[in-house]
């Protein structure tokens, strides 16, 4: 099933790349990656991302997220994101 996720991270070298590995280690392949400057904050980054999670993973896979160093928020937006993942790929 299709999960789209959305992260708050600080802007430091390898945050992504450590979420991205958390994704990886659940045999989950990665569909959508967006990642964009926070407007709002300096030195944090936003990140969409959009993955086939098995469901039995979905809640696990968030909250490794969450154990991150460089992370600060995570949020489960796969209903909200539906449609605008869809245009954006």
């Amino acid at each position: 099933m299709q999960q789209a996720i959305r992260l708050w991270l600080e802007d430091k070298p390898g945050a992504p790349a450590r979420v991205l590995n958390v994704v990886a280690a659940k045999g989950s392949n990665i569909e959508f990656l967006n990642v964009v400057k926070d407007s709002t904050q300096s030195n944090v980054s936003v990140v969409l991302l959009v993955a086939e999670v098995d469901p039995r993973l979905r809640e696990r896979l968030i909250h490794q997220m969450n154990r991150l160093v460089n992370v600060l928020v995570v949020i489960d937006v796969t209903e909200q994101s539906r449609g605008a993942v869809e245009l954006a790929c």
